[in-house]
């Protein structure tokens, strides 16, 4: 799975939980409505003799704090639902099969310039698979088990690092896309 695909998946996960949110915030903004509309009622009822001025400031003050209040509630929302759809990427990269990371590592390899002396850094669950893909590709580097990779590798080398942790890969793109998908969820 490349990375343009994960980011496909993540936007159209996105999109799939949009009307959910926007649905679940409706009911919400109908019973903000609903109840002050209702506490505009008893008010106008217990106070009928007081001035028109007054009444309608009342209103106003109510109904932008409803919009206040409406607004804080989609603005979290927005934000819960992108953390929930990167966290969910981040579980599906995670629990992909050893050979679909055997075919993204292989495809890293391949990158890499000639001749490079390095050292590849994995959680303990990805060792077998390393080592079966670089004898596969008659290649050497020192493997060493880094539990504080949840999943992924990490290669360094003298004079570079590449980090291909999940959770790295994850988070850079959250930065990059993650108001792009919270545009995308509520337009």
């Amino acid at each position: 799975m490349s990375i343009s695909d994960i980011i496909a998946k993540i936007l159209l996960d996105a999109s799939k939980k949009r009307d959910s949110v926007l649905k679940n915030t409706e009911i919400q903004l109908q019973k903000m409505q609903i109840e002050s509309e209702s506490h505009l009622k008893e008010y106008e009822k217990q106070y009928q003799n007081e001035t028109q001025k007054i009444l309608e400031e009342h209103k106003r003050k109510v109904t932008l704090s409803a919009e206040k209040e409406a607004k804080k509630i989609i603005e979290k929302a927005k934000y819960d639902t992108s953390d929930k759809v990167f966290e969910d990427a981040l579980k599906q990269l995670s629990s992909m099969d050893g050979s679909h990371f055997q075919c993204i590592f292989t495809d890293f390899l391949q990158t890499l310039p000639q001749e490079t002396n390095g050292q590849i850094f994995c959680p303990a669950k990805r060792v077998s698979v390393i080592k079966e893909t670089l004898t596969q590709l008659g290649l050497s580097y020192g493997i060493a088990v880094d539990n504080t990779i949840q999943d992924g590798w990490i290669f360094k080398a003298k004079q570079f690092d590449y980090n291909f942790s999940f959770s790295q890969i994850i988070n850079q793109a959250k930065q990059d896309l993650e108001i792009d998908v919270v545009k995308k969820l509520f337009i």
